[in-house]
């Protein structure tokens, strides 16, 4: 697998996977990038779209490289941003999304898409990929470090069988690159109608379960997590 693009700025052997966005440039330089990798546990081959709280709101389309990369220059463009990555992943097609509210790196995976609809309070993340209310994106762009924080605090044990550290403050995932892969595609995160479902893959058994506006008060249960594969050591 390659790095992930950073329920749930983008969670490797020595790479930061940032799940939010950074500080938002001034248009020149590397401060009007947005890059990172999309993923679905191997890499999204496809498309990132970007859209800006501009009025009418503008947009710019890339190619992801074979890892699932992409990088994108928004200079004049508008944050808070709205990004969508459509494409296959391991055959399959898939949609993803994230809500950043500045530039840098930004992965996009089945974390991401969970955070943003948690943080959306009741709407789905392609809701708030067609939203054009800076507003809205920019408060579901501020809250989205909250529900990392309740998903790494909520789902540890997993992350924790994974080799993979999560930072609670910031929605980092430090691993190795076969550690995510392994997550991604050993586990499902299921979102709908307001609850989020994270199952073994396998089994089908419920490994995590809540509603998305409570995390913390879901219930974790640890038999139902897969056996943890034997990751070799960066």
């Amino acid at each position: 697998m390659r790095k992930n693009s950073s329920l749930f700025c983008l969670l490797i052997a020595g790479v930061s996977f940032l799940l939010s966005g950074c500080v938002v440039g001034n248009g020149s330089g590397v401060e009007s990038i947005i890059t990172g990798e999309a993923t679905m546990g191997h890499p999204l081959a496809g498309m990132v779209t970007i859209r800006d709280s501009s009025v009418p709101s503008r947009q710019i389309i890339a190619t992801t490289r074979a890892d699932g990369g992409y990088s994108i220059d928004v200079s004049g463009l508008k944050a808070p941003f709205t990004i969508e990555a459509t494409g296959l992943s391991g055959g399959i097609s898939h949609t993803l999304h994230t809500v950043v509210n500045g530039t840098g790196v930004v992965n996009i995976n089945p974390l991401t898409e969970v955070a943003v609809s948690g943080a959306a309070e009741g709407d789905t993340a392609e809701t708030v990929f067609n939203s054009f209310e800076q507003e809205k994106l920019k408060k579901v762009g501020d809250s989205m470090p909250k529900i990392f924080a309740a998903l790494g605090s909520n789902l540890k044990p997993l992350f924790n069988g994974f080799g993979i550290t999560f930072d609670e403050s910031t929605g980092l995932l430090n691993a190795s690159n076969e550690s995510l892969q392994a997550l991604f595609t050993s586990v499902g995160f299921i979102h709908s109608n307001g609850t989020l479902i994270v199952v073994n893959k396998t089994t089908s058994s419920v490994i995590f379960s809540c509603r998305i506006n409570d995390i913390n008060g879901g219930k974790f249960t640890a038999a139902n997590m897969p056996p943890i594969p034997k990751i070799p050591a960066a």
